[in-house]
């Protein structure tokens, strides 16, 4: 949503408002009541929210097909290594090893 401030206020606040843009909140200039511009994350930033957005609903997706929380992050990376060190411990119990 966007919030109006006034072109006086928006040119005292400046620092202000740069942090609060930084964090997702957005500003609409007006100069005597008109709207003349528009203070907003770049759309690089919106980007990587989108891709933040998918990876959560990846995640959501796989908890959901396998009843489980999908490793992320080094938690993957370390379980990626083990796997192409060879065989599991849990692959291993039970066989015949004689």
């Amino acid at each position: 949503m966007l919030t109006e401030i006034g072109s006086y206020e928006a040119k005292t606040r400046l620092a202000e408002l740069l942090r609060d843009v930084s964090s997702g909140k957005q500003y609409v200039i007006t100069l005597r009541g008109r709207a003349i511009a528009e203070l907003v994350p770049p759309r690089g930033a919106r980007g990587q929210d989108r891709q933040q957005a998918a990876e959560n609903m990846r995640r959501f997706m796989f908890e959901a097909s396998h009843g489980r929380a999908q490793p992320s992050g080094e938690q993957a990376s370390r379980a990626s290594r083990a796997r192409a060190a060879g065989p599991a411990a849990r692959d291993l119990v039970g066989e015949d090893n004689a």
